[in-house]
């Protein structure tokens, strides 16, 4: 009985510890980065949907040639690597450091 017992708390821990560390992952719409050879570029932000518990952003460029027009150029060659990263947005970081919050877990 005791080992039913000792294996019923061991697995309801694994359990609690799972709901933790699996708790809340919003942050917020995340940056678009360009990088070419060692040059990060940040593009801007435009026609964005993004709607989670947290936050609900809805931007919409009506003329997006337009939009494009006013942009900073970017010269890019034939063959050259470029590579395009999603990043998170670190401005949202503050909610996982905020205990006011009714998380049953501190997550940092």
């Amino acid at each position: 009985m005791k080992l039913y017992l000792k294996l019923f708390t061991g697995l309801l821990f694994v359990l609690i510890l799972t709901g933790c560390i699996g708790e809340d992952y919003d942050v917020g719409v995340p940056t678009a980065h360009l990088y070419i050879e060692s040059i990060d570029i940040q593009l801007t932000d435009a026609n964005i949907s993004w709607d989670t518990d947290s936050e609900d952003v809805q931007e919409k460029i009506e003329d997006v040639q337009e939009f494009g027009l006013t942009q900073d150029e970017i010269k890019v060659s034939a063959n050259q690597e470029a590579t395009l990263d999603f990043k998170e947005n670190k401005k949202k970081w503050w909610r996982y450091l905020d205990r006011s919050r009714d998380n049953s877990c501190f997550i940092i």
